[in-house]
């Protein structure tokens, strides 16, 4: 046995737990590799679930979003439904006047004030067919209908120098024109709607 064998030999007997400080030092990195790892998976865990809430936050952002743009979508649809409703009365309304104007009219058809009813009425005739046509698109097909006949008799009492017996059916199909926009109104929804700020009526 040499010197050096020796020595150790000497050593190991002289302290026979030699071994236990390079245990304690891999137990020790044993436990900080455990501690490392302990560590990784709970911020790996935070970090997911704050994924997680982030996106949700998202999808939820998103879904009030397309609500809000359906919402503000319809409101302009029934808004859009309502203003169409109200022209359509207030054509009625004016044919049926101008109608009677030029039907008990004083003066005769080619004076200056016959002139100026018959191209009144003429106008409002032209007026309830564009409207008819732009009801029709929004699928009110009823009361465009009827629009469209008021103004086609409308146009027809305007044609003529002397009264006919038709003239005096524009009241009348005004009139009924009138009470079906009342009833369309009253059981369209957007009567309910809370963007109707009012209703308006017609005597």
């Amino acid at each position: 046995m040499n010197s050096a064998s020796a020595a150790a030999a000497a050593s190991i007997a002289e302290n026979p737990h030699w071994w236990a400080q390079p245990a304690a030092t891999v137990l020790a990195a044993v436990i900080a590799l455990a501690a490392a790892g302990v560590a990784y998976w709970g911020v790996s865990r935070q970090i997911k679930a704050n994924a997680r809430n982030v996106q949700a936050q998202i999808d939820a952002t998103a879904a009030q979003h397309s609500m809000d743009r359906a919402d503000a979508w319809n409101r302009a649809v029934r808004a859009e439904r309502l203003e169409m409703f109200y022209r359509a009365d207030d054509l009625s309304s004016a044919v049926t006047t101008a109608a009677v104007a030029f039907r008990f009219r004083e003066v005769t058809a080619s004076s200056a004030e016959g002139t100026k009813l018959r191209a009144d009425l003429k106008g409002l005739a032209r007026e309830c067919q564009t409207q008819a046509r732009r009801m029709r698109l929004n699928g009110l097909d009823e009361v465009a209908s009827e629009l469209s006949d008021l103004g086609v008799l409308a146009s027809f009492v305007a044609q003529e120098d002397v009264p006919a017996p038709g003239d005096d059916d524009v009241p009348s199909l005004g009139d009924a024109l009138h009470e079906k926009i009342r009833a369309e109104l009253a059981t369209d929804e957007i009567r309910h709607s809370p963007d109707d700020q009012g209703s308006r009526t017609r005597n």
